[in-house]
């Protein structure tokens, strides 16, 4: 029978349809989805036999998932801990886990095995070597190589005010109570899938049976991670064939029934469902983490540009190509924390798409063994993504809590930078906490370093030349963006939460500052943003389907597109790459999610294939 052009009439009630009787579903179907007696470390499990969908609404539409991407809220949401290292009742602090980096002090070109190698990491983890050269404002402080941590502050406290280090061992924080999910929860937001069936009120302009779509649900609900879901017609847009599929083959065994049905009458020559495929196109991957990584991504630039009264992404005034926008020392100035990957990544393309200069602060692995391969690979991406320059933190101090995925080392790399005297525009948050945002907020009032106070031993100029106005504040105001709030381990924001992001970006900040640029940082302020998870609708008034779209066109147009983790050829110096290919297959996504050090964890995304 041809699925998809045989429809029979709703015999439920008004705007359904009976999918068990007249045979458009397979009466069983997998689910991945939180299950009793897994553990702290494993709290999801696989499912084989569930019951799907069993009608239509009139405004939704049924959708078979063939790909899924998850990212660390999808790990969140089910109540699991992102950080450095795993959790456990009994955790000590291991030398063989931590070891000192010892092999980063000046002068050393060893790795870890005492070979000597071609790339010569920085005297501590600090700035890229390779991307130096194309950034004016180059400099680094002196007297602060450390063995047990790479940039580290002078404050005893780590930047932090928190997490302090006591003689012989270090106490570490208690976690903050995290948010379980009931057992039956199905994680998982963003998907890609053909649509099987459509409501009565689903027109064909919008989407129609046979059609490949790509689709955001809501963060409180979720459910992505299942073979079939009924979706919000205001979810999900059509999208291109996937470029690197090959055309369905109405002989090929599938894992269903309903697959094997909907494959045969999209490869027939009915003029309703067939379409041509596009000569250009995304890969299932991509397209499986475009909604993931383009919605934010897409708002956040949109708070950058309102900002500063610059064309968006969706404006018809296209980017500035004049000689004297493309002046480097007239440029906007964007910091984007965990930039090398997942929502960063395409923060830091969009921005690049608009001239932007952007300074991408990327986590090192806990291993030093791990770091020189891993410093090469992100200095490469970087260079890819329109990135100017690579800001490596010191991959955690003994102090630091497992759990908080790296926001204490990311404040000490953002303390350092206004120490250096950088001036930034703007900064992108994607890890949260207080301690971020003021730590951001001192960063955007700096004005930087005179010039009588650069050439006191303040700043260690590595680069030949002067800096390109090291202490130049181009506008009296900066903006800071976060993707996540104060409480990370909060993904679903109560009202509270809510009403405090609300006065907070209302309000004027200032403040008296200390040092010789005290005055002009006084006047300075710092807008606020945060782009909520559970938002649905963004700054111009656009729903989840408009911003699909807008992503798609960027995509397709401008290469703006998702990173998806590449597979390693050298996976052996670390068992934490297992996952890094950034694809796996269905039946293996409960060990993703995991407490700790994850493939979720430090901003990392995966692909879940549920149709191989």
């Amino acid at each position: 029978m041809d699925l998809l052009q045989n429809r029979r009439p709703n015999r439920l009630r008004k705007g359904s349809e009976d999918l068990h009787g007249s045979g458009t579903l397979d009466p069983t179907g997998a689910r991945v989805s939180v299950t009793p007696g897994g553990g702290a470390d494993r709290v999801l499990g696989f499912t084989g036999y569930r019951h799907p969908p069993s009608y239509v609404p009139r405004n939704s539409v049924l959708v078979q998932v063939w790909a899924v991407g998850v990212d660390g809220v999808d790990a969140r949401v089910v109540g699991l801990r992102l950080g450095k290292r795993k959790a456990g009742p009994d955790f000590e602090e291991d030398p063989e886990v931590q070891p000192p980096r010892s092999q980063f002090q000046e002068g050393s070109s060893k790795d870890a095995n005492g070979k000597e190698g071609d790339h010569v990491p920085p005297k501590k983890l600090g700035r890229s070597a390779s991307l130096r050269a194309r950034l004016g404002s180059l400099s680094r402080r002196k007297g602060s190589i450390s063995m047990k941590g790479g940039w580290s502050s002078d404050a005893e406290d780590g930047g932090t005010g928190k997490l302090r280090k006591s003689k012989g061992k270090s106490k570490e924080l208690p976690p903050p109570p995290a948010s379980y999910a009931e057992v039956g929860f199905i994680p998982g937001r963003s998907f890609v899938g053909r649509v099987l069936d459509c409501g009565w009120d689903v027109k064909d302009e919008h989407v129609r049976r046979g059609d490949w779509v790509i689709g955001h649900l809501e963060t409180r609900k979720c459910g992505a991670l299942t073979q079939f879901i009924v979706v919000d017609r205001h979810r999900v847009h059509r999208v291109p064939y996937p470029s690197t599929m090959n055309p369905p083959d109405p002989t090929a065994s599938t894992t269903s029934a309903t697959t094997t049905g909907m494959m045969s009458s999209s490869s027939g020559s009915s003029s309703r469902t067939a379409r041509p495929v596009p000569q250009q196109s995304l890969t299932l991957e991509e397209f499986a983490l475009l909604p993931l990584c383009a919605i934010p991504a897409y708002r956040a630039v949109q708070t950058f540009t309102s900002a500063f009264d610059g064309p968006g992404l969706n404006s018809t005034r296209p980017p500035p190509r004049s000689p004297v926008s493309m002046d480097e020392s007239k440029k906007l100035r964007a910091l984007v924390l965990h930039g090398h990957t997942g929502v960063g990544a395409m923060v830091v393309r969009m921005l690049a798409h608009l001239n932007w200069r952007i300074s991408v602060h990327v986590p090192v692995p806990g291993r030093h063994e791990e770091h020189r391969p891993f410093m090469a690979d992100a200095e490469e991406r970087v260079r890819d993504l329109g990135g100017e320059e690579v800001i490596f933190d010191d991959g955690g101090l003994p102090g630091d809590p497992w759990w908080d995925d790296g926001r204490a080392a990311a404040v000490r790399v953002i303390n350092g930078l206004k120490e250096d005297g950088d001036v930034f525009d703007a900064i992108l948050d994607t890890l949260g906490g207080r301690e971020i945002r003021e730590a951001s907020e001192r960063l955007l009032k700096s004005h930087g370093l005179d010039a009588d106070t650069a050439g006191k031993g303040a700043i260690d100029q590595l680069d030949e030349g002067s800096p390109v106005n090291k202490g130049l504040k181009k506008h009296s105001h900066g903006q800071f963006t976060t993707l996540v709030g104060e409480w990370p381990e909060r993904v679903i924001p109560t009202t509270a939460d809510n009403f405090r992001a609300g006065l907070r970006a209302i309000k004027i900040n200032g403040g008296a500052a200390n040092g010789p640029a005290g005055a002009r940082e006084e006047k300075t302020r710092v807008g606020y943003a945060w782009i909520n998870v559970t938002q649905d609708v963004d700054w111009e008034g656009q729903d989840i389907a408009a911003n699909l779209g807008t992503a798609l066109r960027l995509a397709l147009e401008h290469n703006i597109r998702p990173v998806v983790q590449r597979a390693r050829t050298q996976d052996e110096y670390s068992p934490e790459y297992h996952w890094q290919s950034g694809v796996i297959p269905f039946e293996n996504t409960p060990e993703a999610f995991v407490n700790g050090d994850g493939p979720l964890s430090s901003g990392g995304t995966l692909v879940v294939k549920v149709v191989n």
